[in-house]
């Protein structure tokens, strides 16, 4: 039997170790508070980019958020005060606390979707 510990047959590396090699390269890349978090349902890297403390996060293998991610920028595309908006919210959200579906709140993604449905019936 060839299969390794991850029954990784064909010998790619498995999500989590991407998630920990794009740790090392961030950090090297000297981004800060690089925080992998391999374990994840999707696992995924959180860090801040240090000239414009923008909070990102990173995920592997989730076509949903590529799709998702496009469909937002068509929509900030027709309305470009919409980013405003979401980056308001997001602010808003993270001050209050109430900003991660792992504390048992809204995930971002959840608070986005809620501004785009407030923009089309408003």
């Amino acid at each position: 039997n060839n299969n390794n510990n991850n029954n990784n047959v064909d010998n790619r590396p498995t999500q989590q170790q991407v998630v920990k090699q794009m740790a090392r390269l961030l950090r090297r890349n000297r981004m800060s508070k690089v925080i992998p978090i391999p374990k994840a349902r999707v696992p995924i890297v959180k860090f801040i980019e240090p000239e414009t403390g923008i909070e990102c996060d990173i995920c592997v293998n989730n076509l949903l958020a590529v799709e998702n991610t496009s469909l937002l920028r068509k929509y900030s595309e027709i309305d470009p005060r919409l980013k405003e908006l979401v980056i308001l919210i997001k602010h808003w959200s993270k001050c209050r606390g109430v900003n991660g579906a792992f504390k048992g709140t809204l995930s971002s993604y959840a608070y986005v979707i809620m501004v785009i449905h407030f923009k089309e019936v408003v």
